[in-house]
């Protein structure tokens, strides 16, 4: 079937060739505002995913859940991030980018504020499903809403700035909770997360929901 495809984007690659390479921070300021904008919510967004790889085995041990029964507690939000991988397809298809980024955060928002009020392997797995469900619904979001925004010459050096937003967000997120924990107790570093979480939300509706107006609209 891939070989009698048509291949699409060869007259944009031939263009792009015959006009030559354009460097890569040419490409990043020139959509400077996207990245700082947009590019910002993927941060937040791979921060609010990086945290509960570290903050819900931090409190695990801070309660006394043994190191196993964590790994059992992740096996299974892995399966529910699974779960939610297809629905948070169709709803990204179908209703928009914003009711699948918005999720991603925000359930990572409330699991922070309700972390604290846990002190068994059950209820520390049901936070951890909340983090799960969210996380598998907004499967896919990072490169999707950089396909979306990703302009037609010098798309390879975007995409690598955009991928760079994501890696920022993926190391800050830890690197937060540790800064926190270091200087204050744990159940405040949850609170302060959850926060943090709830600004982040504000700002990943507020962009995703204008790129989805400006895709409608085209």
């Amino acid at each position: 079937m891939a070989r009698v495809m048509p291949d699409l984007g060869s007259e944009s690659r031939s263009e792009q060739r015959a006009s030559g390479h354009l460097p890569v921070w040419s490409v990043l300021v020139a959509h400077r505002r996207t990245l700082l904008t947009l590019g910002a919510a993927v941060v937040v967004m791979g921060a609010s995913r990086s945290v509960r790889n570290s903050l819900l085995p931090l409190w695990a041990d801070h309660v006394g859940i043994s190191a196993s029964t964590t790994s059992l507690i992740f096996a299974a939000a892995a399966a529910i991030d699974i779960a939610f991988f297809f629905p948070g397809g169709w709803l990204m298809d179908t209703r928009g980018r914003t009711v699948v980024a918005v999720p991603v955060v925000l359930s990572v928002a409330v699991a922070s504020f309700l972390l604290p009020l846990t002190h068994s392997a059950l209820g520390v797995a049901l936070v951890m499903a909340l983090i799960a469900a969210g996380n598998g619904l907004g499967s896919g979001i990072v490169m999707t809403l950089g396909a979306d925004t990703a302009p037609v010459r010098g798309r390879s050096q975007y995409l690598g700035g955009w991928r760079l937003c994501g890696d920022l967000g993926n190391t800050g997120g830890p690197l937060l909770v540790s800064a926190v924990a270091a200087v204050a107790p744990l159940a405040t570093a949850c609170l302060v997360i959850g926060g943090l979480g709830v600004a982040g939300t504000a700002w990943v509706g507020y962009w995703t929901r204008r790129l989805d107006v400006r895709r409608r609209a085209a």
